[in-house]
């Protein structure tokens, strides 16, 4: 009923550390019932590989540690013919004991038998090296009952670990691997956290259910399960080395500040709901800003925040928001191979919270199509109550590919249905921002307005177009409306080239329109609403470019004023 310390060894060259079978049938039962802790310790010889055997055997300490140490060689449970069961842990509920460490290079599980970890206050599964000597399976084989803290593998562990036995712990789970296979289902209570580390990928369609945070740190992220944590710290997937693609839901769902934070050194692929509770929902790509990274948000895919700000960007900067997404091959959805920094086919929806994205194409990727900083389709939108929202779509400095290269495509392609082909805000700002400037190529845009509509109730929206000398044409407004009811609508192209053509479209207030082209083609264009309405060319500028025919210009006749040009126009 006390201390239980069993170290053997062999001077057989075929023999085994520690065996235990009871011989006579029945189970071996070592029990530390007073409180004492149990420790058996085995070294297999030379040329044997299991240093411990347990077959039906019943470990138990009341309120002790149990530590079975295999060295670095193998731990192997019921070996023998039959349900070899081996329990390890408290006798029951109401007497647990404190940890169970299980230490070994390998662990080995043997088809047909079972093996319990129960009623323990922590249990740790771990390498004696600093790694596993091979990839290690929990098996489905094994029961977890009643532990308050799960340990799989250690720091600095690079051996893979496979989790094939769900389990609901009463703590945190903490899994340390190479490859990270997520097979089971994962729960934790009583405000349990889930950490996953990972030097190779993390798969799996395993789901994570945490009282508390989620963390997963992977060379890339491919798992297929849902992710919900209830705790303030919210989900966070950080891939580094590789992608991050969703395979299903991801949310914060009960604290009003946890956010979902998706990071990875290359792309982030969104194809399913990223919802938080008031937390800040953030994707961002190449964080290491060496080989590029973009986002796409797929077909399906959406971001609700319930008040939350929504971040997507990139690069090595402090924040999301300090840097591009960068188009590569995977940011797109067309097999002619149209690539975007950031592209957007699902939908965005943060409430009063603000939205930013910001994306950048590349030089490295590029058809004879086109290529984005950001580009969203008809079935996408972007919605705030009372947040801003900021668009900022740049270009790089070359090309690759004939086709065009545009900061901002807005509206193109897809299919719009009800309360989709939206930017919109009840009440917040609304800028969005298509620079060209330093391509200087002819293939140039700055901004591209294709069909979406750009709304807000009471938000002032600026509309910014800059452009570069070489580009053949820096601002394009193809179809579409903007509208903000009490707020200003500005359109501004820069005068470098500030060549702008309105093919369809119309600009609306009640406050004001302003357009700062510096040399429009007007085919067709309405400014609406009862605001004052100017058509000039940029701050900076005394005169358009050449001379302006307004005749292809609709103005409302409700308007407070109308001004065509500067005073300064010649």
């Amino acid at each position: 009923t006390g201390f239980v310390n069993t170290a053997t060894s062999s001077a057989s060259t075929n023999a085994n550390g520690v065996t235990i079978y009871p011989t006579s049938g029945g189970t071996q039962t070592i029990n530390a019932s007073g409180g004492g802790n149990i420790a058996i310790t085995g070294t297999a010889s030379s040329a044997t590989t299991n240093s411990v055997e347990l077959n039906y055997t019943n470990i138990y300490a009341a309120g002790g540690n149990i530590t079975i140490d295999a060295g670095t060689q193998t731990i192997e449970y019921s070996k023998v013919t039959g349900v070899a069961t081996v329990n390890i842990g408290g006798t029951s509920s109401s007497s647990l004991a404190g940890e169970i460490k299980i230490i070994a290079n390998n662990v080995s599980y043997v088809a047909g038998g079972s093996t319990v970890y129960q009623n323990a206050a922590k249990l740790y599964i771990e390498p004696k090296s600093t790694s596993f000597s091979s990839a290690q399976t929990l098996a489905s084989t094994s029961t977890l009952t009643n532990l308050s803290y799960l340990a799989l593998g250690k720091s600095g562990n690079t051996a893979g670990i496979t989790v094939a036995k769900a389990s609901t712990i009463k703590g945190d789970i903490d899994i340390w691997g190479g490859a990270v296979t997520m097979s089971t289902n994962q729960v934790t209570t009583d405000g349990g956290d889930i950490t996953v580390v990972g030097s190779g990928a993390y798969t799996g369609a395993g789901t994570l259910n945490a009282n508390g945070s989620v963390s997963i740190t992977a060379l890339s992220f491919a798992g297929t399960g849902a992710i919900t944590s209830a705790g303030d710290n919210g989900v966070s997937v950080v891939a580094t080395g590789g992608n991050i693609t969703t395979g299903a839901t991801l949310t914060a769902n009960t604290s009003a500040i946890a956010p979902v934070l998706l990071k990875a050194t290359a792309n982030i692929l969104v194809n399913n709901a990223l919802q938080s509770s008031g937390g800040a929902v953030t994707l961002w790509a190449d964080s290491d800003e060496t080989a590029q990274g973009g986002i796409l948000m797929a077909a399906g895919s959406s971001i609700v925040s319930n008040g939350g700000d929504v971040t997507l960007g990139g690069g090595n900067g402090a924040t999301a928001a300090d840097g591009y997404a960068k188009a590569t091959a995977s940011i797109t959805e067309s097999t002619g191979g149209v690539y975007s920094g950031i592209r957007l086919v699902g939908t965005i929806t943060a409430g009063a919270g603000d939205v930013i994205l910001r994306g950048q194409d590349s030089a490295l990727v590029g058809t004879t199509s086109h290529s984005t900083g950001i580009e969203t389709t008809k079935a996408s939108f972007v919605k705030t109550t009372t947040g801003s929202i900021s668009l900022d779509g740049a270009l790089s400095t070359g090309v690759t590919g004939t086709g065009n290269h545009i900061g901002i495509l807005l509206g193109w392609g897809g299919t719009a249905e009800s309360g989709t082909n939206v930017v919109s805000s009840d009440s917040g700002a609304i800028s969005l921002t298509g620079s060209s400037s330093t391509l200087a190529n002819a293939k140039g845009w700055g901004l591209w307005l294709a069909g979406s509509n750009v709304t807000s109730t009471s938000g002032n929206i600026t509309l910014t177009s800059n452009g570069n000398a070489a580009n053949t044409t820096e601002f394009i407004f193809a179809a579409g409306a903007v509208t903000s009811t009490s707020g200003a609508v500005l359109l501004k192209t820069s005068s470098t080239p500030g060549t702008a053509t309105f093919t369809s479209g119309s600009l609306n207030s009640d406050a004001s329109v302003t357009v700062q082209a510096y040399a429009p083609t007007v085919t067709a264009l309405t400014l609406g609403g009862s605001g004052a309405k100017v058509f000039e060319s940029p701050n900076g500028t005394d005169s358009f470019a050449s001379a302006f025919s307004n005749a292809n210009l609709t103005t409302s006749s409700t308007s407070s004023s109308v001004r065509i040009g500067r005073i300064s126009n010649n």
